[in-house]
């Protein structure tokens, strides 16, 4: 009888641990098979423009776009890389995946896309792949080909992978109708995956990942990984890394979105507002930019949002001064483009209505959404982001990042922001709204959890005027995965904002320690932010003349 009860429990054992195995209660790595073949197609290095819902662009908004493309690499000293001889080669590749891999009845598959970048021919040997992983969540991987391409001549022997995550893009986008109501857009979507949409989750977009680098790893696409996420592709990363602790080779963090229960939902006095304080305080510190703005800049910034809730000297909301604020200071190229806005509509004579309104049209095809993103009666408006989904945005965020937005804390906190903080309303304002008539809900053992054991060190880098991820989210993220037993280093980026990729002290700190595979530490950068705007004056006269913030050309900053 012993011998059969022991012989009982071991079958038990081994079915629960099948059973344990299956379930969506265990955070486990990918056994997908092996892919049998990945087909890689040559296209253009930049994704060409096809999103419908774009109006042509105008001569003027032709020359920004260009701009806005390309002053980047201009700006890292990599002038080479413009001439045409020099524009880097890639590939892209149309693989099927499972669509959720955790139901085994559902067949189904998604298409994943992936674009490889290099500098002109593939190189032989491939040391090394090197991942950049969009934001988001929602985001296609169009806005990483830019960087692909700039970090692309520091590394000849790599090959950088750039994916549209599932649900975005070219991997099967998955969006509603234009102006489609969210009920119907909902019960379409559930029936055309058969009631698995919860299968564009976080887990099952690091799992396609996981699947290509293993691939790649054993068929000459590179030995050594590099694992590169900004923003929500942080999240992603982590994400990786609890599945396939030992797969990477190095890893890199920037702009902290941590896997805490509300990312977002904190209070502004104490989370958001640092990284906008330090940008305005770095303007009262130089003396060309407090001419401008006066010894308390930030103060002036609030009054004037302030002064447009109630009138306007010219066609904008103090909601759209908010949305372009945060836009212009993402990138520090662009930050002037901020301080020049709060100066011209706090005086706002006819010459500098003429000259936002001028602006912020040349501009807007390449802004995001600034109008309310959801209309409860309409369904989620239209995105300008090429080939994003605000579906899979409002999936992710509502189960995995903002879960509980409807709460008494949150009202206040949205309050208190609007009262008190006008330069720092946030944007799950209009999560809170639109979440009465979301429906779809899951839950992910993964989500809540650090990556612990990780093999490769883990570098994360956060910008010090960072006005979209909080510092806070930086030192969660530090901690959480120093607490897992992981080789962090934590590395605060001196005048950058959100993604220090975008600054020379980012790329080349980022470069340094993907070379050295995390063993260079970082060091102190010295650049400075250039408040008068002439190097991308220089850069765009056509659009932008010779001074942002004055009208007369006797009193202009020269351009040349």
């Amino acid at each position: 009888k012993m011998m059969k009860m022991m012989r009982n429990v071991i079958v038990l054992c081994c079915l629960l641990s099948v059973a344990l195995a299956e379930s969506e209660d265990v955070c486990q790595p990918t056994n997908d098979p092996a892919l049998k073949g990945v087909t890689w197609v040559s296209c253009p290095a930049f994704t060409p423009d096809t999103n419908s819902k774009k109006r042509s662009m105008s001569p003027e908004e032709e020359v920004v776009f260009h701009e806005l493309t390309h002053t980047l690499r201009r700006s890292f000293g990599l002038s080479a890389i413009e001439a045409t001889s020099a524009v880097p080669s890639a590939d892209c590749s149309n693989t099927a995946m499972p669509l959720d891999r955790d139901n085994s009845s559902n067949t189904q598959t998604i298409n994943y896309f992936v674009k490889r970048i290099y500098t002109s021919t593939i190189p032989t040997p491939t040391t090394m792949q090197i991942w950049l992983h969009q934001g988001g969540p929602g985001l296609s991987g169009v806005a990483m080909e830019s960087v692909a391409s700039f970090m692309a001549p520091f590394f000849p022997s790599a090959v950088f992978y750039v994916p549209d995550a599932r649900g975005t893009g070219r991997s099967t986008l998955t969006v509603c109708n234009n102006n489609e109501e969210i009920t119907a857009c909902t019960n379409r979507l559930q029936s055309l995956y058969n009631g698995d949409v919860k299968a564009f989750r976080t887990t099952e977009v690091a799992k396609d990942m996981i699947t290509m680098m293993k691939y790649l790893k054993i068929n000459g696409g590179g030995s050594k990984i590099a694992l590169y996420g900004i923003s929500y592709g942080t999240y992603v990363v982590n994400r990786l890394l609890q599945l396939e602790p030992n797969l990477t080779d190095v890893n890199i963090l920037d702009g902290s979105v941590p896997p805490s229960n509300d990312v977002g939902i904190n209070d502004p006095v104490t989370t958001e507002i640092p990284g906008t304080i330090n940008f305005f305080a770095k303007c009262a510190a130089d003396p060309f930019c407090s001419s401008k703005l006066g010894a308390n800049p930030l103060q002036l910034a609030q009054s004037v949002v302030n002064k447009f809730r109630s009138s306007q000297c010219v066609a904008i909301s103090a909601t759209q001064i908010q949305v372009y604020t945060l836009y212009f200071t993402t990138q520090p190229d662009f930050a002037p483009l901020a301080t020049a806005l709060f100066y011209r509509l706090n005086r706002c004579n006819k010459d500098d209505q003429k000259w936002v309104l001028e602006r912020l049209s040349a501009l807007k095809n390449f802004l995001p959404p600034i109008d309310s993103v959801v209309n409860p009666s309409k369904g989620i408006a239209d995105n300008n982001i090429a080939e994003s989904s605000n579906f899979i945005n409002f999936l992710i965020t509502y189960n995995e990042l903002y879960t509980t937005t409807n709460s008494n804390a949150t009202s206040t906190v949205v309050a208190n922001a609007q009262q008190n903080y006008p330069m720092f309303e946030n944007s799950y304002t209009g999560y809170t709204q639109f979440k009465t008539v979301w429906s779809i809900y899951y839950t992910d053992p993964c989500d809540l959890t650090y990556a612990s054991n990780v093999r490769g060190p883990i570098l994360i880098l956060h910008g010090d005027i960072d006005t979209y991820t909080p510092l806070q989210y930086a030192s969660e993220f530090t901690q959480g995965l120093s607490n897992k037993g992981n080789n962090v280093t934590f590395f605060l980026v001196s005048n950058a904002a959100h993604v220090t990729v975008y600054t020379d002290c980012g790329v080349n700190t980022a470069v340094n320690w993907i070379t050295s595979l995390g063993t260079q530490q970082p060091t102190a950068c010295t650049a400075q932010l250039d408040f008068t705007g002439t190097p991308f004056i220089r850069a765009n006269p056509q659009s932008f003349g010779t001074d942002l913030y004055e009208n007369s050309p006797a009193s202009a900053v020269k351009a040349g």
